[in-house]
């Protein structure tokens, strides 16, 4: 008897054992989540302002909370996709006809 309560203490020990490190898992990975979808962000604000303004002037954002990004623009499509420490996230932009987004007055 005290051995079936000792394997039933156990596998409950052992199954909240789990379900804690699952939790805490899914912890870390929200906050790696969430830094690199900000990369992702930068990466597609820096290739918009560089297109809108058709200007290479401004620096290209390097990142300083070990995160990193690659950006590309493709048939009007610009994608940045970000990655901190295995995560990645990435944003994806369409701009339209080639001449659309730019104002009337220019």
């Amino acid at each position: 008897m005290s051995a079936l309560l000792l394997a039933g203490a156990s596998a409950l020990g052992l199954a909240l054992i789990s379900v804690y490190l699952r939790d805490l898992r899914l912890s870390y990975e929200v906050g790696e989540s969430t830094r690199a979808i900000f990369a992702a962000d930068s990466a597609i604000e820096y290739q918009l302002y560089t297109v809108l303004n058709n200007s290479d002037t401004i620096k290209i954002p390097v990142m300083s909370n070990n995160t990193g990004y690659t950006s590309s623009i493709e048939n009007d499509i610009l994608r940045g996709v970000g990655e901190s420490r295995g995560i990645r996230r990435g944003i994806e932009i369409y701009l339209g006809a080639s001449n659309e987004y730019m104002s009337s007055e220019e």
